[in-house]
């Protein structure tokens, strides 16, 4: 498998060390989001972590007690009946409000990614996949965006809730637009957006999207959950196939 590899374009240790620093961001966004809903004079949770880097701040979070992660993003009671309504409600324990977040992968090529983005997010949340088809088979560029699974169940779960959508790369933008779209008809309380990948091509970069891990050139990628033909998913990197092998 090694050999059908043409080049490394990103390395496992540039995607952990930005993984690390996307999760910072994230967690930012939620700590913020728990101060806004906080009611008037109660204060924030103090963080004794430095956050001189984004990779620090991650560290210090999960380096501490998992009670005083969640109370530092406005977690104290369990999670349960006080979430409902995007986890914005009083816990039951009078404290300050329970913040919780649901994931929304597209399987199958963002599975790596979102086991290794969880793991440095301090945060009560949950995960509900949906899988929309774009390179279908020995395809290496979008074909469309197809629903592959029923989305019937998921109305229940995530009315109310604070959703971000996981998806491994942008390239045409029909995907993410396709399932932005079937998960506002949800209505959750908030829907953001991250992707892995973004290619450096025109309907791409005009594809609004919160959170971007790495923007590349418009070429194949496989590796790090990405296929090709259904392989190469266990590819530790990022990397382009020789043309021999996408094209032989």
């Amino acid at each position: 498998m090694q050999s059908d590899i043409a080049k490394v374009l990103i390395d496992r240790e540039t995607i952990a060390a930005r993984i690390a620093a996307l999760a910072a961001q994230i967690t930012s966004d939620l700590e913020r989001h728990a101060a806004d809903t906080r009611p008037p004079g109660e204060a924030m949770a103090p963080d004794t972590a430095s956050t001189d880097s984004p990779e620090a701040a991650v560290h210090g979070a999960l380096s501490r007690p998992r009670e005083e992660q969640m109370g530092n993003l406005g977690n104290s009671g369990k999670p349960g009946e006080s979430e409902r309504g995007g986890g914005a409600a009083a816990a039951d324990t009078g404290g300050g409000p329970v913040l919780s977040l649901t994931f929304v992968p597209v399987l199958t090529g963002s599975i790596v990614f979102v086991a290794d983005l969880i793991r440095h997010l301090p945060v009560y949340m949950q995960i509900q996949l949906i899988s929309i088809s774009s390179y279908p088979g020995r395809a290496t560029s979008s074909r469309g965006a197809t629903l592959r699974q029923d989305l019937g169940t998921l109305p229940e779960l995530l009315c109310g809730r604070h959703v971000l959508l996981i998806d491994d790369i942008l390239d045409s933008g029909r995907t993410l637009r396709l399932a932005v779209d079937l998960l506002r008809q949800r209505r959750p309380a908030s829907l953001r957006t991250c992707v892995l990948l973004r290619k450096q091509r025109p309907e791409a970069m005009a594809c609004p999207v919160d959170y971007v891990c790495f923007d590349i050139p418009d070429v194949f990628v496989v590796g790090y959950g990405l296929d090709f033909n259904d392989y190469y998913r266990n590819l530790p990197e990022i990397v382009t196939l020789r043309p021999e092998v996408v094209h032989g």
